[in-house]
């Protein structure tokens, strides 16, 4: 999602994105936590709906599509293990943003309300 997420804020900083043939980048994916740790798995849910979700980017419903083709897509892949942790950082990441939302539309801009 990190790849995504770059991309995104590059375009929306008016900036393009290219494409060179003849380059070339080397990436090793998940070397840190490994391909089947419980942890890479939390983390991509988390930061899938954080992504989805950051700045409106993308509706809920979009999310909730996504989530279902991915579920599948593992289910099939053989990472059925996986997904109960992917599903734990699912609702992390939906915590983290009903927090954010009550941060936003906490005391002060209910203060602003009453002022108006």
């Amino acid at each position: 999602m990190e790849d995504y997420d770059l991309f995104f804020r590059i375009h929306a900083a008016g900036y393009r994105v290219g494409y060179v043939p003849q380059a070339r980048v080397y990436h090793k994916v998940s070397q840190t936590l490994g391909i089947q740790s419980p942890l890479r798995w939390r983390y991509l849910g988390r930061n899938t709906v954080l992504f989805y979700l950051k700045d409106k980017r993308f509706s809920v419903w979009m999310l909730w599509c996504y989530l279902g083709w991915f579920f599948v897509r593992e289910i099939f892949k053989g990472n059925a293990r996986s997904l109960p942790m992917f599903w734990a950082g699912i609702k992390e990441g939906l915590a983290w943003i009903k927090g954010k939302e009550k941060e936003e539309l906490g005391p002060q801009s209910l203060r602003k309300k009453d002022e108006v």
